[in-house]
């Protein structure tokens, strides 16, 4: 468990430890899950990301991440609340910072990142203020694990 800083920011990650083995690391803004299946032995990391909201931070959460993700080449699984959007249309009022867009699309790209899209759902957050802003939380993927789904 990662706790809140402030009033909001925190991460609770879980799984059955009846068939999973877990191995956990928990930084300044993810919790990094190693899961291997006690059955088959096939492992996969799961990090659970809630990235910070004030622009000063961004850049120490991305190098964070890449730490966590150059220490593993298999399949992986990131995602939950970036709070970096990578396209316009990824929030309701169109109002993104298009350096950070930029700067999360290069490093999605680097990492070979494949978005998954919820297929009943446009966004995924909400702001639950009086003038609603809507934006989508991500999932991404490395390429290798979509191929090693097929």
């Amino acid at each position: 468990m990662l706790e809140a800083n402030g009033s909001a920011g925190g991460i609770l990650v879980g799984a059955n430890a009846d068939l999973f083995n877990m191995a956990v690391e928990v930084l300044n803004f993810s919790i990094s899950v190693m899961l291997t299946c006690n059955k088959t032995g096939f492992s996969w990391k799961f990090i659970v990301v809630y990235g910070p909201a004030y622009d000063e931070q961004k850049a120490s959460f991305l190098v964070g991440l890449e730490d966590v993700m150059s220490s593993w080449k298999g399949p992986l699984l990131i995602g939950s609340d970036f709070n970096l959007v990578r396209f316009v249309s990824d929030k309701s009022n169109v109002l993104i910072n298009h350096r950070w867009a930029d700067c999360f699309n290069e490093w999605v790209d680097k990492w070979a990142l494949v978005e998954l899209n919820a297929s009943n759902k446009r966004f995924t957050w909400t702001n639950n203020q009086d003038n609603l802003i809507y934006a989508k939380n991500l999932c991404l993927c490395r390429i290798d694990f979509c191929i090693s789904l097929s």
